[in-house]
């Protein structure tokens, strides 16, 4: 009978360091060297006996590449063809790691850089730029493998924190550019690019990522000026796309928009931003689409709206702001499309337009309001309650600057939306009363609630009814006061995230109740509270406590809005 040692010597003799018992019969090298590929296997022979079965034999490309092997690969449960693999070390193996001096005396030429496991050396990887991932390669084949392998997690393809400017620390040059999607290629599902990065014509780069990423599913063009030759690129990926998201445009667009609409049937969220188009396209679209966005479209008619609202039927996710070509047959139709009120979980509807801007003296942008859309449409409040009705499944609705928003409507959301978790009434300038937000209190789900520019005779003396509250948000509400502030602070546990800016009543007693509830407490997660021109200032002086932040710069959003030529050009808009 065979023993194993006749097989350990065939092993020493090639220098074999791992051998796997416990194999089927119908294992091969192959499926062998795949298991180890991460580790740099090198040669693999497979002995087969009866008495024994099969074991394999590998051999590494170093010590170092043995021993991360078998310690990672011993702590799992590895199974091939349905057997549980078991790992041990060859004689050869033994022999070489008892007389082996250490590593930093006997190890010359490359052999220092790979001293480390390729898991730990990729895990290094992943926190540097490209540019230095890219040297790292040349340093050894252990490198250049480790480098390699943190492509395939890489499901996403973005200009983030690893090109923080640039190849070379100016722009995203063609080199660097097709170092990465000669990289990512095949692992790429998404992708989000950006013009303030791009030195070369975006249309191209375009193409070649579509045509080289044979997985991508998904596009993000927000912050990239769309032109008609873009959609014809878009067009070859169509039967494939989930997501698509376009920002500003130039040029006839609609029409290449329209065909790839046609032949997207798996898009499940199309997004327009800052697009010029009159919304046919919309009714080409997906009727089993789950999300839908449309914000500062200017152009888009209400009868496309309303027949796009038609034809869906298993939508989840709507938001229109800033379409001011839109009225109140959009509201009517989403009230007769029985289909999506039973589907529909967040709904997020504004009336308001863009912003006109006021440059002060301090260089920052105050806002100035049309009344027109603080006061349109108040009329409307039957059709608002038979709304509300109707979409029982909302839990996150955002009602800005919605004029048939009144108290009645209130005392609706709260009987038929107990679940809701996200509130946004900024703006409903028709809730009048010191007692109209009351009727709230019944929503004790509220995790999220923005109150911004309500009418002056509203107060803020429901807050402390909401215990799961988060985050609060009463900018430029001028009946929210110092008391109703410290209530929300001491009753709500939860409370994270305070926006009081343009508030002149509020003042240093909220500061001081925020510092007393956090000590008395035994309060453990940071409390912010966003104080521009309230009656907070930085002449003030509070105790220092780690757990609260006092912010006393404006709170604002940037929003990427593209220009011709290619120039990056950002515009400040406030989050209402």
């Amino acid at each position: 009978m065979e023993t194993q040692s006749s097989g350990r010597k065939a092993a020493n003799a090639n220098g074999y360091h791992i051998v796997v018992k416990n194999l089927a019969n119908c294992t091969t090298e192959t499926d062998i060297r795949n298991l180890f590929s991460n580790f740099g296997a090198r040669y693999v022979e497979i002995h087969r006996k009866r008495s024994k079965g099969a074991q394999a034999f590998v051999m590494f490309m170093n010590v170092s590449s043995a021993s991360a092997a078998f310690d990672i690969l011993s702590t799992r449960n590895i199974r091939l063809h349905a057997k549980q693999l078991k790992l041990d070390y060859t004689d050869y193996y033994k022999k070489i790691k008892t007389e082996i001096a250490p590593p930093f005396v006997m190890m010359n030429g490359d052999d220092i850089y790979n001293i480390l496991p390729i898991e730990i050396i990729a895990k290094i990887i992943g926190y540097l730029p490209y540019r230095d991932q890219a040297r790292l390669e040349r340093v050894s084949k252990l490198w250049r493998m480790a480098s390699l392998s943190t492509h395939s997690t890489v499901k996403h393809f973005k200009i983030d924190k690893r090109w923080p400017s640039g190849w070379h620390g100016v722009e995203l040059s063609r080199k660097c550019f097709y170092w990465l999607i000669n990289r990512v290629k095949t692992y790429t599902w998404t992708l989000q690019l950006s013009e303030c990065t791009v030195l070369s014509d975006m249309s191209e780069l375009l193409e070649v990522i579509i045509k080289s990423c044979p997985n991508l599913h998904a596009v993000d063009l927000r912050e990239v000026l769309f032109l008609p030759e873009m959609g014809k690129d878009l067009y070859s990926i169509a039967p494939r796309l989930t997501e698509l998201t376009i920002g500003p445009s130039d040029g006839l667009v609609e029409p290449e928009l329209i065909k790839i609409l046609k032949e997207a049937k798996k898009l499940v969220k199309f997004r327009m931003i800052y697009t010029i188009v009159t919304g046919k396209l919309l009714t080409y679209l997906n009727p089993n689409l789950e999300i839908l966005i449309v914000q500062h479209c200017h152009h888009v008619k209400s009868s496309h709206m309303c027949e796009a609202i038609e034809r869906l039927q298993n939508l989840k996710h709507l938001e229109i702001t800033a379409c001011p070509k839109l009225d109140d047959s959009v509201l009517r139709a989403l009230i007769n499309n029985t289909n999506i009120s039973k589907t529909i979980e967040t709904l997020k509807f504004s009336y308001f337009p863009n912003p006109i801007p006021n440059y002060d003296g301090e260089g920052f942008p105050h806002f100035e309001y049309q009344e027109v859309y603080m006061k349109c449409k108040a009329d409307f409040t039957l059709p608002g309650i038979l709304f509300i009705k109707r979409y029982t499944n909302i839990k996150s609705l955002a009602l800005r600057f919605c004029g048939w928003v009144t108290e009645e409507v209130l005392y609706e959301i709260t009987d038929t939306l107990p679940q809701l978790e996200y509130l946004d009434l900024s703006g409903c300038t028709n809730i009048i009363g010191s007692f109209a937000l009351d009727p709230l209190a019944k929503l004790e789900n509220i995790t999220t609630l923005k109150l911004n520019h309500l009418h002056s005779t509203v107060d803020g003396s429901v807050l402390n009814e909401f215990k799961k509250l988060k985050v609060i948000s009463c900018r430029n509400s001028l009946g929210f006061d110092n008391k109703a502030i410290c209530a929300a602070i001491t009753n709500c546990p939860y409370l994270s995230t305070i926006t009081i800016e343009d508030c002149l009543v509020i003042g240093k007693p909220v500061i001081l109740c925020a510092l007393s509830t956090i000590r008395n407490n035994n309060r453990t997660s940071p409390l912010t509270i966003h104080v521009a021109d309230s009656g907070i200032s930085k002449d003030m002086k509070f105790p220092q406590n780690d757990l609260l932040r006092i912010c006393y710069e404006r709170l604002h959003n940037f929003s990427y809005k593209a220009s011709i030529p290619y120039k990056s050009k950002r515009v400040c808009l406030i989050d209402y």
